[in-house]
């Protein structure tokens, strides 16, 4: 069985842990994976870091396309890879998502490895469209289950959350909502 654990780095590591050990059996594949939005994110990432908001002013007033990167989850989901490939493993928007990835994983996967489970650490971008890509890479994956957290703080989709409800209604495979 393919188990992928979707998280935004705020998921309840004790809990999944927990709930991911009890259904684990020797031999299933564990992902552990972040999406992350790709430019508002990283632009969100690079103002913290530096400081300088100019960067900021420009991406909104120019637009995603300024990036080279249209508005949409396609677009990015099919230049975004591109880039990378192209780029050096070292290149700064490798590091940006290695980086992001294991921040929002190791307490999870540190946890899981304590009691026994091995996950793999992945990471996916999207452009606003954060349930159609999980539902994507738990589907590209082949995942038997989707463990997701939910915050519940949708403002029109419920105590669920927005994200989790177009989850539940969509996905083809079990879904366990931690929250």
């Amino acid at each position: 069985m393919h188990i992928l654990v979707a998280t935004d780095g705020t998921i309840d590591t004790s809990r999944t842990a927990t709930m991911v050990e009890r259904i684990h059996q020797e031999g299933d594949v564990v992902t552990l994976v972040t999406v992350i939005q790709f430019p508002r994110e990283f632009l969100n990432s690079l103002v913290k870091s530096t400081g300088v908001t100019e960067v900021a002013n420009f991406a909104r007033e120019a637009g995603a396309g300024v990036l080279g990167i249209a508005g949409g989850a396609k677009a990015a989901e099919k230049h975004l890879p591109k880039l990378l490939a192209d780029s050096q493993a070292n290149h700064p928007l490798n590091t940006y998502f290695s980086d992001t990835a294991h921040q929002r994983t190791d307490g999870l996967r540190q946890r899981l490895s304590e009691l026994g489970v091995q996950p793999i650490v992945a990471w996916v971008s999207t452009d606003n469209q954060t349930a159609r890509t999980i539902l994507g890479v738990a589907r590209n994956n082949n995942a038997d289950l989707l463990v997701i957290g939910s915050h519940g703080r949708g403002r029109f989709e419920g105590p669920l959350g927005s994200t989790v409800t177009k989850i539940v209604r969509r996905a083809t495979m079990d879904v366990i909502i931690i929250r």
